[in-house]
């Protein structure tokens, strides 16, 4: 493993037995970095996201995704967000995945992550805040069974059924913003310590900072499927995306 800075952006480079090499980046990489625009809430971002979610399943073989949940700022009504809607797609095989797209390559997409747990692709990276500018996705292909998937789907679901707690995130995610307006990155890494603190409430208590947040150390140990679910009813949340699987 070596270690490197590029830009101001610390990371390792480790040659993996293959031959190949991975960046592991300790923050968000260059390719999605920028000034972190913030724009108020967009009623048409549901729908936009909905349309992207059958636009991408449309591109694959029949069977390889198994749902689709809007995820990010962007899915929470009301708040300030940037303007770059978040989408995880839960696979039947991330390596699959990867093959095809290495065939088939999504028109207007670029590559940001290709690992054995995880892929994710960007779609016009440079997030605007100005008005008719071309609508900036997230995509993230990754197994139903981790973590992640479970608990982008519990923040957004925690956060629309509590309207203090939402208040809070977006009062929290201003200041960033203010703090870090000229990095993208290191505004996503400056909301960590809240969300951390929020995955705690919801029932994540298995995680530490250093195991949460941007791109590297997100799978987390000690909380299943099961557990998640629990916490849902005893919550009594109330989400109309949940669970679409086809």
């Amino acid at each position: 493993m070596v270690n490197y800075k590029i830009n101001d952006f610390q990371g390792a480079l480790i040659k993996k037995s293959n031959g190949s090499l991975l960046y592991i980046w300790d923050e968000i990489p260059p390719l999605v970095d920028g000034p972190a625009n913030l724009v108020d809430y967009n009623p048409d971002w549901e729908i936009l996201a909905q349309n992207e979610i059958e636009y991408i399943k449309s591109i694959f073989p029949p069977g390889s995704i198994i749902a689709a949940e809007h995820i990010g700022s962007t899915s929470i009504k009301g708040i300030k967000a940037r303007n770059c809607i978040a989408i995880n797609f839960a696979v039947k095989s991330v390596r699959e995945i990867s093959d095809y797209l290495k065939k088939h390559p999504i028109p207007e997409y670029e590559l940001v992550i290709d690992l054995a747990h995880e892929i994710s692709l960007c779609k016009n990276p440079k997030v605007s805040s100005l008005p008719n500018q071309p609508q900036s996705f997230q995509i993230y292909f990754l197994s139903p069974l981790k973590n992640d998937w479970i608990m982008k789907k519990a923040f957004r679901d925690y956060m629309n059924a509590n309207l203090y707690e939402r208040d809070s995130y977006e009062n929290m995610k201003l200041m960033t913003y203010k703090e870090f307006i000229w990095s993208c990155g290191r505004y996503c890494r400056g909301k960590t310590d809240f969300c951390y603190e929020v995955y705690k409430k919801i029932g994540f208590n298995h995680i530490s900072v250093r195991d949460y947040g941007g791109r590297t150390g997100r799978w987390v140990q000690g909380f299943s499927f099961i557990d998640y679910l629990e916490q849902r009813k005893n919550a009594n949340w109330q989400s109309t995306n949940l669970y679409k699987f086809t």
